[in-house]
């Protein structure tokens, strides 16, 4: 009787090498379609987009496990009104400016101010005054003369505008072409090794 033994050690130990190099190389993709779609999505969507400060507002991380089935990619965005961004809805006054009559009231930007860093010093030389309309207004005092800095009101409603989700799943099959590429040139790599 002829007896044939397989000896699984160095199978095993491929095996493990193979799904460390898969591990490390779909890892450093992952982090690679991030970055790629966060400059994508800045430079096409975010541009001029008041309240929303672009690249550095979005975040991304992949989350490490011990297997390679643990890998996960997340891209977000820091800001907790995000959400009415890309949704849509009314942002309602809470606090602020409450001391004013009918208050509270939110801050928006009217003219040049929609575009200027907002600073301390941007508040400099303001008061407080109604409007033609009704509404109160800050105003500043320059050298100029006077001008409007923000309007306050009860309530903004904002249109739906980033389209995040939308713009994800447009980019979804070269996303998935881009992990199974990098999947074949890992573990053709790490098989070629042997």
């Amino acid at each position: 009787m002829i007896e044939a033994k397989m000896d699984t050690v160095p199978l095993k130990r491929s095996i493990r090498e193979v799904r460390r190099a898969a591990y490390k190389g779909l890892r450093t993709e992952f982090r690679a379609i991030g970055r790629d779609f966060r400059n994508d999505f800045a430079a096409a969507r975010l541009s001029g987009r008041p309240g929303i400060k672009g690249r550095r507002s979005m975040i991304q991380s992949v989350t490490k496990g011990s297997k390679l089935t643990n890998l996960l990619l997340k891209i977000g965005f820091r800001p907790r009104y995000i959400g009415i961004h890309e949704k849509g809805g009314t942002i309602r006054a809470k606090k602020a400016f409450s001391g004013l009559p009918g208050g509270p009231y939110l801050r928006v930007p009217v003219g040049q101010t929609r575009t200027e860093r907002r600073r301390k010093a941007s508040f400099i030389n303001t008061f407080i005054a109604r409007g033609k309309g009704g509404d109160f207004i800050i105003y500043q005092r320059t050298g100029q003369g006077i001008r409007p800095l923000y309007v306050l009101k009860k309530d903004v409603t904002i249109p739906a505008r980033l389209d995040f989700f939308a713009t994800w799943r447009k980019g979804l099959s070269l996303v998935l072409k881009r992990v199974q590429n990098a999947l074949h040139n890992t573990m053709t790599h790490a098989f070629g090794k042997r």
